[in-house]
């Protein structure tokens, strides 16, 4: 899922808890990311290859993807600033480490078992969607994610 979908699910999970615990919320922002990678989604396929072609194909999605987030932060902040603690905050960075981590292991260190179990995550169900299908999704995800932070 967009690194979006993450942050946003990982606030929720940390809110409506209300995880007071800054190390806790990181840890359940980092799991999260893995049992919403096997919700099939989409974008699994999106970006091939490897080393270096990997990280040069994959910064503009990400770049893209982070400013998304920071805008609906931005909304998110102006009606609900007190939202913004460092628990929250925290979850929010866990849930993106693990696609942060494909990042260092294409580009800077290989930690394959780490891969084999991020992959085993979106191959969990056995199933898949295309891209279109899955950005309708991830896109009803993230309102159903705003919509409950609006409400907290």
């Amino acid at each position: 899922m967009f690194l979006t979908v993450h942050a946003l699910a990982a606030a929720v999970v940390v809110e409506k808890f209300q995880v007071h615990s800054s190390a806790l919320a990181f840890v359940l922002g980092f799991g999260s990311h893995f049992i919403l990678d096997m919700i099939p989604h989409g974008d699994e396929g999106l970006i091939d290859g490897a080393g270096k072609s990997y990280v040069r194909a994959v910064l503009p999605w990400a770049f893209g993807d982070l400013a998304l987030l920071a805008l609906l932060l931005l909304a998110l902040g102006a009606r609900k600033p007190d939202l913004f603690t460092a628990p929250v905050l925290l979850a929010m960075l866990g849930s993106m480490v693990p696609d942060a981590l494909q990042v260092v292991h294409h580009a800077l260190v290989p930690i394959p078992r780490y891969m084999e179990f991020h992959h085993r995550s979106h191959r969990y169900l056995g199933m898949r969607i295309g891209i279109g299908r899955g950005a309708l999704l991830q896109g009803i995800f993230c309102l159903v994610m705003l919509s409950v932070l609006f409400r907290s």
